[in-house]
């Protein structure tokens, strides 16, 4: 059973939602909207590995250790996934948009504005790998 390509539309709205965030957390200077920014993006992230192993796996992820190890797994078997590096990308926007910036308050804004140019990056891929949907 396929996942519906909504799924990945969803991924797509929050990644331009937390584009909107930023530049409102900008414009406002506001640490309660930068931190919705990163947790937005963090939620495309999410919503988009979700997608692709739903589509690769047939099985939905259930957990974000589920997520993970699932992305080492189909990595470690298919040369193509392997050179996107889903894993890494993966992990580093948990720990930078998820764990830092959302719930510690930790970020800068250059970096928080270039982890979510990868977020818009990481859910191209996923499109283009699983071709949409």
């Amino acid at each position: 059973m396929r996942v519906s390509k909504d799924r990945l539309e969803e991924a797509k709205r929050f990644y331009k939602k937390a584009v909107e965030e930023y530049k409102r957390a900008k414009e406002e200077k506001s640490d309660l909207f930068f931190r919705d920014a990163g947790e937005k993006g963090w939620n495309a992230v999410v919503l988009a590995t979700n997608f692709m192993i739903k589509e690769i796996t047939g099985k939905p992820p259930k957990s974000n250790r589920d997520r993970r190890e699932i992305l080492r797994e189909i990595e470690s078997q298919n040369g193509e996934l392997k050179r996107y590096k889903f894993y890494e990308r993966f992990g580093a926007r948990a720990y930078y948009l998820h764990i830092n910036c959302f719930y510690e308050g930790i970020y800068a804004e250059s970096e928080l504005e270039d982890n979510l140019r990868k977020v818009g990056s990481y859910v191209r891929d996923v499109e283009k790998l699983t071709k949409g949907g």
